[in-house]
C-alpha cells in the first residue's frame, strides 16, 4: 500500500453531539486502557468521516466517590446514561460494546502548541427535546442550545 499525505483536516473546537462508533483495548503509559472512537458527523475533505479518540483506564470508581474524583471510565459511562458498576462483580460483567451508538456530548479543545483536537470532557446530552447543540463558547460552562432549523442535518438520524 503506498504512503499518502495528510489532507490537513482539523476538527473544530467546541461542544458537539457525538457518538461512540468503536472501541479498542490497548496498552497505555499507565497500564491497560480503552481507546473510544467518537464521531461528531464532521467530514474530512476526502469525504471520509472524521473521528476523535478518547482514552480511559479500565477501572471504575468505588461507589460513593465524589464526582470530581471519578475515573474517566466512570464519567464516560455515566454520561452515556448507563448504570455504573457498584462492585467488582458488576465491573467484571460490564460489556463495553453496549457503549457503542449512544449519543452524548463531547468538549473538544486544541492542546496548547498542538495541531490535534482533543476530547477534554464527555457529558450527557441536554435533557431538552427538539433541540440540538452547536459549538459552545469558552466563556460559559453551559451548553449552547438552539432550535433545530430545517437546514440542519443530524448525522445520527
Amino acid at each position: 500500500m503506498p504512503f499518502t499525505m495528510s489532507e490537513g483536516f482539523q476538527h473544530p473546537e467546541g461542544t458537539f453531539k457525538a457518538r461512540i462508533i468503536d472501541w479498542v483495548e490497548t496498552e497505555g503509559k499507565f497500564g491497560d486502557q480503552i481507546k473510544w472512537v467518537f464521531s461528531t458527523g464532521q467530514i474530512r475533505p476526502n469525504g471520509e468521516e472524521a473521528t476523535l479518540n478518547y482514552y480511559t483506564g479500565m477501572r471504575f470508581s468505588q461507589a460513593g466517590t465524589p464526582a470530581a474524583k471519578e475515573t474517566k471510565l466512570t464519567q464516560l459511562v455515566r454520561a452515556l446514561g448507563m448504570v455504573v458498576p457498584q462492585d467488582a462483580e458488576e465491573a467484571e460483567l460490564f460489556d463495553q460494546a453496549k457503549c457503542e451508538n449512544i449519543d452524548c456530548m463531547i468538549d473538544v479543545q486544541m492542546a496548547e502548541g498542538s495541531q490535534y483536537a482533543n476530547i477534554v470532557r464527555v457529558m450527557a446530552l441536554p435533557k431538552s427535546t427538539g433541540q440540538h447543540v452547536t459549538r459552545a463558547t469558552r466563556q460559559s460552562a453551559e451548553v449552547a442550545v438552539q432550535a433545530v432549523a430545517t437546514t440542519d442535518i443530524d448525522p445520527f438520524a
